[in-house]
């Protein structure tokens, strides 16, 4: 197809020099198709991106890859090539590791892990800058890696239910962190630098750990204004030196 406007996107078809106004509401799936010099003017919602491939196109929107629940024991490195990818969405697979070549995905600001068997992140995750939401919920993590302090638009971080024994205290670097979650793991402190987090944390998960009381009351020291597993804590605290039809997340 050449010089079109079009609604739709399919398999097994050569488009140069096209229009895509995709709607929001539905997901496409493309496979064996190429795509030469268009223009996608509303984002895209994706269900199956294979053996395909975009040149120099013009991306404007939300571009979502949903490959939940496909029982994927790995991700297709070819995913990695789909650099225009504002979301991917991986929840309820297999996984156990991420390919270095996630690095390539520089444009996402969603990136959602829930329910694989990951047991550690990459470094090279340390690239994705305009990364929003990073959602790692329900996997097999005992670290995360030091390499997350580049995360600096990191707005969201939930990491329930997995194997956490501490914290790398490069979390401090998070300075626009609102939501951190790290419920049902086995924590027993967190690292002095989430002082750092108080300028703009609002809600903070930690119930389910190994953490004392007095490491309870040391954090609401630390975060005197944010909202820690639900709730709103007011005291008097001693002096201290501590100081699209899209994809959508709730928060907590």
């Amino acid at each position: 197809m050449i010089n079109q406007t079009l609604s739709t996107i399919e398999k097994n078809t050569q488009y140069v020099n096209c229009t895509f106004e995709l709607s929001p509401e539905e997901y496409y799936k493309v496979e064996n198709s190429a795509v030469y010099n268009c223009a996608f003017t509303n984002g895209g919602n994706f269900k199956l991106l294979k053996n395909s491939k975009f040149v120099n196109c013009n991306y404007s929107g939300c571009f979502i890859l949903d490959l939940s629940s496909n029982e994927l024991c790995r991700l297709p490195k070819e995913v990695c090539q789909y650099t225009f990818l504002t979301c991917l969405v991986l929840t309820n697979n297999h996984l156990s590791t991420l390919p270095q070549e996630i690095t390539n995905l520089t444009s996402l600001f969603l990136l959602e892990l829930k329910s694989n068997q990951l047991k550690e992140l990459p470094a090279e995750i340390r690239n994705l800058t305009n990364l929003s939401h990073l959602g790692i919920s329900n996997n097999q993590l005992e670290k995360l890696p030091i390499e997350i302090k580049n995360l600096s638009s990191l707005h969201s971080l939930i990491v329930d239910k997995n194997k956490l024994v501490d914290l790398p205290i490069e979390i401090g670097y998070l300075g626009k962190l609102a939501h951190l979650s790290l419920c049902n793991n086995k924590l027993k402190k967190l690292p002095i630098e989430i002082m750092n987090l108080k300028k703009h944390l609002v809600s903070l998960g930690i119930s389910d750990n190994l953490i004392s009381n007095d490491e309870q009351y040391l954090i609401m020291a630390l975060l005197p204004e944010t909202i820690i597993d639900g709730k709103i804590y007011k005291y008097d605290y001693p002096q201290t030196s501590y100081q699209t039809h899209r994809y959508k997340y709730d928060y907590p």
